[in-house]
């Protein structure tokens, strides 16, 4: 009888430590497409702002650049009323 309690302890023993390690993998095979999208995601939202010039880190140069670019035209449009004003 001590033997067949031994033989299933042992099975029981074995089956325990399959779950653990299956629990493990399920646990990585978890996080690498999570982290892989993340790493995705993280690299588009990148792209697309620095594209479209948007954000902290895209969106300042772009606004400065924009506010300088209106200010010269507006420098041009006043100097070609005053060259349209002298050709009358």
């Amino acid at each position: 009888m001590d033997e067949v309690n031994q033989m299933i302890t042992d099975c029981k023993n074995k089956r325990l430590q399959k779950i653990e390690e299956l629990m493990q993998d399920v646990e990585k095979l978890k996080l690498e497409p999570e982290a892989k999208f993340n790493d995705a995601y993280k690299h588009s939202f990148d792209e697309l702002s620095a594209k479209d010039g948007l954000g902290k880190t895209f969106g300042q140069p772009r606004r400065f650049v924009q506010e300088r670019l209106r200010s010269e035209m507006t420098k041009c449009e006043e100097a070609q009323k005053g060259i349209d004003l002298f050709i009358e």
